[in-house]
């Protein structure tokens, strides 16, 4: 239903809106309600349906102090609006729920009451509208997202046009009538409680341990070689634990017997042997000692880790670093919190407890070769409140970049530990003591055993070409080409850099669009040009398609022309497809089939279409473009 339908007031109706759209009367009459007022009582009644609105102001017009009056002169209206006697018979005889209405106590026609007495009587009620329209039509007249003048203009409704009000309450008042024929009738409906049924509570379900969270990371290609990982570095990783609850061996078990070690660890045997082969042993490295375990901790505080992905921790080391992350957060006898971010060209979190989580996160790369700018945005935005255990993992290499050394220099002293991994496996772990940092282990993991079994990602379905729409191309090629398009005047005798293939299509961290490592960029020049940027992260992607073509998620399409042309056709289909030629590091001429702006080489000479300038441009087609793209999928 559309709004000012729903809305608007009938020529010969029994109301009227007055006082530029702020008071709802009746013609020469009482005040039936205030905008302000109705606005609330829509947005309650919308999730069950709204009534027509002239039921609506029926109801409110009864409960008003001054209802059982205003429900007498009615009549009167439809009368002077010239309603045929028969009909206006039948009408007022109808009356009887409204003056039912007006005699209920004054307490329940006021306040949340008065708004509990109108929600339950006009719950599926003759020619509402359901819920989805509802809410609609509710939070359009909130908004005020209509023209005040089309909202005052009194309007016929076709047949019966100007009786339907009267034929219209006739119907409604009859049902209503039926429904709640005595005052008590009323009441009872509005203070009964319905009788519920013996609630059945549905079984708790399993909860969701360590292992079955690590078994689901080894079920998915995507993440088998994280989850693999984990299990190992449980055992492995000389990281004391935490948890809350002291165990059976507060001071620590014994994990394993060594010929190295301090002689109050040495086991008992040993001193049972005589002085001469008691010294011959420890002479020779013969003599056993007991190696302890880390025993647990009571910290309660929250551990941190962050992830370096910039370039130099790609592959499998960036594989380690998330590994380490589960396996410090899912430790079956871990409670404390454990967080994770990654750090590049900024610093933005993981979240370790759900499989697409990680998986997000292992698709985060940063071509710098350092995270020292992400390193800062934590500290300065991400930093939890309090005292925390903070975790650095990254290759050994990476943080040798003098950018590195110098925050390493101001942020170094909060770290607590240091993870560095690389490629062959092997993870080097330090603490943070004094001043420095103590090496306390090297683990090597075998990792062509522990990923030799990874499971066959599930196949794709087929990819259907994509159809390409004929194109118009009302601008020049930077080229020549197939069907014989006008070059570029300044391109014939000089050669330009043209991108011909395009393999990566996305938007970058700053909402630009980016073809490869180029990003298409409007300058303060004012100029829109196709600049190198090698350290653009990817945050919406386009699914490559045969031929040169592009999808967004959203149903955007990015076509490719090899001849230097791209054509950008958006999912919201009132913007018109923009040309762009694919020539890098010059100023661009753009057009759509109406406009064109930019550098004047590029224009089709009497093609007729209207100049704008490179901003308007800009902002009118390219931003609205990459927003439709951008707002897929978010809530408000």
């Amino acid at each position: 239903m559309k709004f000012y339908e729903y809305f608007g007031a009938d020529k010969c109706g029994f109301w009227q809106w007055e006082e530029q759209g702020t008071v709802i009367a009746v013609p020469n009459g009482p005040t039936i309600a205030y905008r302000d007022q109705v606005a609330p009582m829509l947005d309650l009644l919308a999730d069950q349906g709204l009534p027509s609105f002239d039921t609506l102001l029926l109801v409110l017009l009864a409960t008003n102090p001054d209802g059982a009056n205003a429900v007498e002169i009615l009549p009167s209206v439809w009368q002077q609006a010239g309603a045929p006697a028969g009909l206006l018979e039948l009408t007022v005889n109808e009356l009887g729920f409204l003056q039912r209405l007006a005699g209920l106590p004054r307490s329940y026609k006021t306040g949340q009451k008065r708004l509990l007495l109108i929600q339950t009587v006009l719950a599926n009620t003759h020619n509402g509208v359901g819920p989805k329209e509802a809410r609609q039509l509710a939070d359009q007249f909130r908004l005020r997202q209509y023209e005040l003048p089309e909202l005052l203009k009194k309007r016929g409704r076709g047949e019966q046009t100007d009786m339907w009000s009267a034929y219209h309450a006739r119907n409604v008042l009859r049902v209503l009538n039926s429904r709640f024929p005595t005052e008590e009738s009323i009441l009872s409906k509005l203070t009964d409680l319905p009788t519920l049924p013996e609630p059945i509570l549905p079984a708790e379900p399993a909860p969701v341990g360590p292992t079955d969270f690590v078994q689901s990371l080894l079920d998915d290609s995507q993440t088998f070689e994280v989850g693999a990982l984990v299990k190992r570095l449980w055992s492995g990783l000389a990281i004391p634990f935490r948890q809350s609850q002291p165990t059976q061996r507060p001071v620590g078990g014994v994990s394993d017997l060594t010929n190295k070690g301090q002689l109050h660890h040495l086991l008992l045997s040993e001193w049972a042997n005589d002085d001469l082969v008691f010294l011959s042993r420890l002479a020779n490295d013969e003599a056993l000692y007991l190696n302890r375990e880390i025993p647990p901790t009571s910290d309660t505080r929250d551990r941190v880790l962050l992830l370096d992905v910039s370039l130099k921790n790609w592959g499998t080391p960036k594989t380690l670093a998330f590994a380490l992350a589960v396996a410090l957060a899912h430790h079956p006898k871990a409670n404390a919190r454990t967080l994770a971010f990654t750090v590049g060209h900024d610093c933005q979190s993981v979240d370790l407890g759900e499989r697409d989580g990680l998986i997000a996160g292992l698709q985060r790369l940063t071509g710098g070769l350092h995270a020292a700018t992400g390193l800062a945005d934590y500290f300065r935005n991400h930093a939890p409140a309090g005292s925390v255990e903070l975790f650095w993992v990254s290759t050994a290499r990476a943080v040798q970049a003098p950018a590195m050394q110098q925050a390493m220099s101001q942020y170094g002293a909060n770290f607590s530990y240091y993870l560095f991994p690389n490629s062959t496996g092997q993870i080097a772990l330090y603490r943070q003591q004094g001043g420095g940092r103590k090496h306390l282990q090297d683990l090597t993991l075998p990792l062509a055993e522990l990923w030799k079994n990874k499971p066959k990602a599930a196949k794709e379905p087929p990819v259907i070409e994509e159809e390409r729409p004929e194109f118009t191309y009302p601008i020049l090629f930077p080229m020549r080409n197939g069907q014989g398009q006008a070059l570029v005047n300044a391109f014939r005798d000089r050669s330009k850099n043209v991108l011909k293939s395009v393999k990566v299509v996305f938007v970058n961290q700053h909402n630009q669009l980016m073809l490869n490592v180029h990003e298409l960029v409007c300058l303060q020049n004012p100029m829109i040009k196709l600049k190198l940027n090698k350290q653009a992260e990817r945050q919406r992607q386009a699914v490559g398609l045969p031929s040169g073509v592009f999808r967004f998620p959203d149903g955007s399409m990015v076509y490719v022309n090899r001849d230097g042309m791209l054509m950008l056709v958006s999912s919201d289909t009132t913007l018109p497809t923009i040309y762009v030629p694919l020539v890098l590091d010059s100023a661009l001429g753009l057009a759509t089939d109406a406009h064109f702006a930019g550098d004047e080489r590029f224009r089709l000479p009497q093609d007729g279409q209207d100049s704008l300038s490179i901003r308007d441009f800009w902002q009118q087609y390219i931003v609205k473009f990459i927003q439709t793209i951008t707002e897929h999928g978010s809530t408000a």
